[in-house]
């Protein structure tokens, strides 16, 4: 991708969380989120296993609690608006066949 947040922005790692009790499958996730300087929001997320799994992120994007987000993937087609308190808060839930993944760019509105 030649988005600029990816060559000149900051990323962490987002440790993915149960989507339930018992629901082992977060294990199979890998994810991080990109703060471009010129405020663009994006997370990675991908299920590298070969099992269906469900997972929550929680977003460290602070700037969206109170306000709507949408996610747009820009690999594929999927768009999703979402709270952004929720997000930040309880976290995205994923869920993804195996080897599914996503670019979401985020834009609070």
């Amino acid at each position: 991708m030649k988005e600029k947040a990816f060559r000149d922005g900051a990323w962490s790692q987002i440790q993915p969380q149960l989507a339930w009790a018992d629901n082992w499958t977060s294990d199979g996730f890998v994810a991080y989120a990109w703060a471009g300087e010129d405020g663009s929001r994006h997370v990675v997320v991908v299920n590298y296993a070969g099992n269906q799994g469900q997972c929550r992120l929680p977003l460290p994007f602070p700037e969206f609690r109170g306000r709507q987000v949408r996610l747009t993937d820009r690999m594929g087609t999927e768009v999703y608006d979402r709270d952004g308190t929720d997000l930040v808060d309880n976290g995205l839930f994923i869920d993804h066949s195996p080897w599914h993944f996503n670019v979401f760019e985020l834009q609070a509105n």
